[in-house]
């Protein structure tokens, strides 16, 4: 079944005249690789390499569903082809097949014989069952062998001459944590042939070799690494001086890699601090000054454009270093981002004033200046925000016609966006409907003067989305128009040029804007077809990158709005599947970055909806169990950020309440609806009074319910006026008062035309029931059957409890 260059060939096999079975293997004429590797006196990095192609060949038994289970040196040979060494894995006689057919055929060894070498077991194999074993115990056997190849020792040197060595080396296997690597006394000769001290030897093994070794060797396999292929990229890893995945994920330890794996752009920066602070680069520029011979002046003006043009070089790899790693781009290490991108607009800035009319240094000002409003955006500081951005667009402005001119217009069209964003977020939505127009006007122009300027129909199709987001349901239909917009533009742009990551990443934003927006319009078929398309699109960006915490977010969304389509089409198995593969996801992603803000509120957000789902589905006590944690989780994040992600808690206030309900646990909902209430934002908080308001009614506080819904009937929401029509409808069984059903068709009715258009839910829902043989409620139902009232026919997942 195996056929790799680093495991030991089969050829034939078969049975003698006499029935002895053979077998002819491939001659492996080899050393085992820990004495090659010290025979050879090979380094650190020679032997880990080594054992990543060890790593990789074991991987490839395990995809043709092969378990070893012997893994020690003497079954890994090192081979010489053209001079260069070859591992070769060897005796597989022990090994275990997880298919179950060959298992069957295969299956010589039985209960109580003693399976592979103790000194190398796995504390599976030297449990009670050692048959109960998967390719993880194959992962325990890697580190053994990893363990050996850096200290030069086993971890467990337990005497096994005798039963009672034996004994004593199962109980270490099960029950003793080893030393780790770095803490190993290092015998001389081990370290002589490294030609290193033990010291030294011990200081290159702590931290991330001992992480990735003691991950092999967890006494839980749950916790080792997942493939042997894992393992190999973790040392991969760490020979790039990357961040590894073993390693527990301090601030401090990823700036060490961080500034290892920059290093030469980094180092350029400082040399170019000094060079202005020291005055290099005019004194060069002073030297062309300088009255020489022309063809002098001509060779220093030369190198001094050289050394210009490399110290701008080294302020841009310094800036798109700090802007792009994915590791400074966690939550926790966005202070540290913004101290090191306030360094870099300095240097800007001088060498800016070293040229200041080049457009170029004008305009690489303005993309750092653009960049640090980005930053500080993050952060929530929106003074610094438009101080940055207003100062990028006061330059912007003084780069004069020329080569540079169409580049200028072109950021000074993503300034405006920005400034846009900006009005969104301080709640001024006239001044970021102008800002955003102002930028698609730019853009426009361009494009007529350049029809093939990728980034400017890329910029056109972001700013297209962002107005659609910016208008919403307020103008749903122009909203709607322009999310196709921006789909429109880019299906054009990868059909005339391909695909890019950029534009793929784009593309699937604006096909998920889309699809929620059909969602609100009820349009769930093609809503499905847009989604579809996104996911699609993201999986696409996932193979390239599968451990991107950014698409593991994108994807987990578009999963619980696909969600979202199954719910409000009653196939609420689907919707729950969909919005617990969603949940799991985010699970995931939280347990990558326990302290990443954004990740957390994402994650309760869509927890939470996979609880309600749990509860509509008849587990309203699982899901109560689920929005406590979502509850507590939340709590814990010290400040959650403004507007929707601090409606999380408010989501999930609601969400126990609503369970609470379902359990007849009144009181305790009444509780958790004003806790909903308390923690609402200013936009949310009338949906969620009329929420609390609809359970006051039932219960009896007649008072206190009409109270709310009379300050809520001015309210434009149609779910917040639809709760109110079943407030008065059920003051109206009650107490029989002519004015309530009269006041609940009429608010009823205007919850329609707003855009309540589920005409099967109200017809069903028995909060409405006193209203049924009502004539004015019939006609309404014809009405919004025929599509005569002037519904948009939206909806929304967030309905009444």
């Amino acid at each position: 079944m195996m056929d790799h260059p680093h495991i030991a060939k089969v050829f034939d096999g078969g049975t003698t005249d006499d029935g002895r079975p053979f077998v002819v293997m491939e001659l492996v004429e080899g050393v085992p690789i820990t004495a090659y590797c010290d025979e050879q006196r090979l380094g650190l990095e020679q032997r880990l390499q080594l054992f990543m192609t060890v790593c990789r060949a074991l991987h490839h038994a395990h995809q043709k569903g092969i378990i070893h289970r012997d893994l020690k040196p003497s079954n890994v040979l090192i081979t010489r082809c053209d001079n260069q060494p070859v591992p070769k894995i060897i005796d597989f006689g022990v090994a275990k097949t997880t298919h179950a057919t060959l298992d069957a055929i295969g299956a010589f060894t039985c209960q109580g014989d003693v399976i592979g070498t103790p000194q190398y077991w796995s504390p599976e194999q030297a449990g009670l069952n050692p048959h109960d074993i998967d390719i993880r115990s194959d992962i325990y056997g890697l580190g053994l062998l990893l363990y050996e190849l850096l200290t030069g020792q086993q971890p467990f040197a337990t005497e096994t001459g005798s039963a009672i060595g034996i004994l004593e080396l199962v109980r270490a296997i099960r029950e003793t944590d080893p030393p780790p690597p770095s803490t190993v006394s290092i015998s001389d000769d081990f370290a002589h042939a490294r030609q290193l001290s033990s010291e030294r030897i011990s200081r290159r093994l702590r931290g991330e070799l001992d992480w990735i070794v003691m991950k092999c060797l967890e006494k839980d396999r749950n916790r080792r690494f997942e493939s042997a292929d894992g393992l190999a990229n973790d040392i991969g890893r760490y020979l790039a001086d990357e961040p590894v995945a073993a390693g527990p994920p301090s601030a401090s330890y990823r700036l060490r890699k961080f500034s290892r794996k920059h290093r030469r752009p980094l180092a350029a920066a400082s040399v170019l601090v000094l060079a202005l602070v020291g005055g290099t680069i005019g004194t060069t520029v002073g030297m062309v000054r300088a009255a020489r011979a022309e063809a002098e002046a001509r060779d220093h003006e030369q190198r001094a454009n050289q050394r210009f043009a490399l110290a701008q070089t080294a302020v841009h790899s310094y800036l798109a270093a700090i802007t792009e790693d994915e590791e400074l781009k966690r939550s926790d290490h966005h202070e540290l981002r913004l101290r090191l991108l306030k360094s870099a607009i300095p240097f800007f800035q001088q060498l800016a004033a070293e040229q200041p009319n080049h457009p170029e240094q004008i305009l690489s000002q303005a993309v750092a200046l653009g960049r640090h409003a980005e930053l500080v955006r993050e952060l929530g500081d929106l003074n610094a925000v438009r101080a940055s951005l207003e100062n990028a667009q006061a330059i912007l402005f003084t780069i004069p016609e020329g080569d540079h001119e169409f580049d200028g217009h072109l950021e000074l069209a993503r300034v405006k966006r920005r400034l846009g964003d900006l009005a969104v977020d301080q709640a001024d939505t006239d001044l970021a409907n102008r800002e955003y127009r102002s930028a698609v006007t730019i853009l426009e122009q361009l494009i007529a003067r350049n029809p093939n300027s990728q980034p400017a129909i890329l910029d056109l199709a972001r700013t297209f989305n962002n107005m659609g987001l910016l208008i919403g349901n307020e103008h749903i239909q122009l909203s709607g128009d322009y999310f196709s917009k921006s789909v429109e533009l880019l299906d054009e742009l990868s059909f005339r040029y391909g695909r890019t990551r950029e534009s793929l990443e784009l593309q699937s934003v604006c096909l998920n804007n889309l699809g929620n927006h059909l969602i609100e319009r009820q349009d769930y078929s093609e809503a499905n077809r847009h989604l579809t398309r996104a996911l699609e699109l993201t999986n696409q960006l996932v193979v390239d990158d599968p451990r991107s915490p950014a698409l593991t977010l994108k994807r987990a969304g578009l999963q619980a709005n696909l969600a979202r389509i199954s719910e409000a089409q009653n196939d609420l198995s689907s919707a729950q599947r969909g919005m617990e593969a969603a949940a799991e996801a985010m699970n995931s992603l939280v347990k990558r970055f326990p302290y990443h803000t954004e990740y957390r509120v994402h994650w309760a957000g869509i927890e939470n909806n996979a609880a309600m789902l749990q509860a509509s589905t008849g587990d309203p006590s699982g899901a109560l169990a689920r929005h406590d944690h979502v509850v507590k989780a939340l709590n814990n994040i010290p400040a959650l950020k403004r507007g929707l992600y601090a409606d999380f808690l408010s989501n999930a206030h609601a969400g126990r309440a609503a369970a609470l309900q379902m359990l007849k646990r009144n009181s305790e909902a009444v509780e958790a609806w004003k806790k909903s209430i308390a923690s609402a934002s200013d936009e949310l908080k009338p949906l969620r009074e009329s929420n609390y308001a609809v359970l006051l009614a039932k219960a009896g506080q007649i008072a206190e319910a009409r109270e709310i819904i009379t300050r809520l009937e001015s309210d434009h929401s149609h779910l917040v006026l639809y709760n109110v029509a079943c407030v008065y409808a059920i003051l109206h069984q009650k107490q029989n008062l002519e004015t309530d059903a009269g006041r609940a068709v009429s608010m009823l009715k205007q919850s329609i035309q707003l855009g309540y258009a589920q005409r099967d839910h109200i017809e069903r829902d028995p909060d409405l029931e006193s209203l049924h043989q009502r004539e004015d409620y019939r006609m309404l139902m014809e009405h919004t059957r025929l599509g005569t009232t002037g519904t948009t026919g939206t909806t929304t997942a967030e309905v009444k409890s």
